[in-house]
């Protein structure tokens, strides 16, 4: 398994962490149809790039968005939201072609490892049409304590 490496995303990222987005919901096959439609994409990633920046600026108390590197080339993205009670994987994605090597895997166990030292549980929550993720988000430990219309709601203590 290749190791990974996180670097504190910057304004030079954002396009790239959008693409990531992206090009990864579309290989699953949950891009919303609705974003099919002409300029919708186009939109979305304006909105998704607008959002970003205010991650990146500071906007958000505890929230971190790093970009995964391998190798010292980029291939995916990560954010973190660091709260008194919890510390939450806020977001996850790998491109696909670094995709079933281990290091979604490793990221995952790297947070859990946090919270375990901070003495705090791990969440995320993770969409209920993306099976294959809460796969492994449970066989690493999370189990579900909610859910909303769209995601669940996962723990891990």
């Amino acid at each position: 398994m290749p190791g990974y490496v996180l670097r504190p995303a910057d304004s030079d990222d954002v396009e790239f962490l959008t693409d990531v987005v992206v090009v990864v919901t579309k290989d699953q096959g949950r891009w919303p149809a609705e974003l099919c439609a002409p300029d919708a994409e186009a939109e979305w990633r304006a909105g998704f790039s607008d959002w970003t920046r205010e991650q990146l600026g500071g906007d958000v108390d505890g929230s971190t968005t790093s970009v995964v590197l391998v190798d010292g080339d980029r291939v995916g993205r990560h954010r973190v939201v660091r709260a008194p009670d919890h510390v939450e994987l806020a977001g996850v994605q790998l491109l696909p072609a670094h995709q079933g090597r281990g290091i979604g895997t490793q990221v995952v166990r790297d947070v859990l490892a946090e919270a375990r030292d901070r003495g705090v549980p791990a969440r995320i929550s993770v969409e209920q049409d993306n099976p294959r993720a809460r796969a492994l988000y449970e066989r690493l430990g999370f189990t579900a304590y909610g859910e909303t219309e769209r995601d669940v709601l996962l723990e891990a203590r």
